[in-house]
């Protein structure tokens, strides 16, 4: 398995990795969401570094298609 932002191997069964997943959100009025309906698992995995560089802009991000 390779990391999805990286490219370099993600051992899956390591507690710190991220596992993709996809689904349908229901929001509140108040904000926040309920549970993820329709829940997708992909097999898509990344390191939690590599997540933590992305969500601050500091890497490219995977496509979405």
């Amino acid at each position: 398995m390779a990391c999805a932002f990286c490219g370099k191997p993600v051992n899956p069964h390591d507690s710190t990795v991220y596992q993709r997943v996809s689904g349908w959100e229901h929001r509140r009025k108040g904000g926040g969401t309920n549970a993820i309906a329709l829940r997708k698992v992909e097999q898509k995995w990344a390191h939690a570094n590599c997540i933590r560089r992305a969500s601050r802009g500091l890497s490219g991000q995977e496509s979405l298609v």
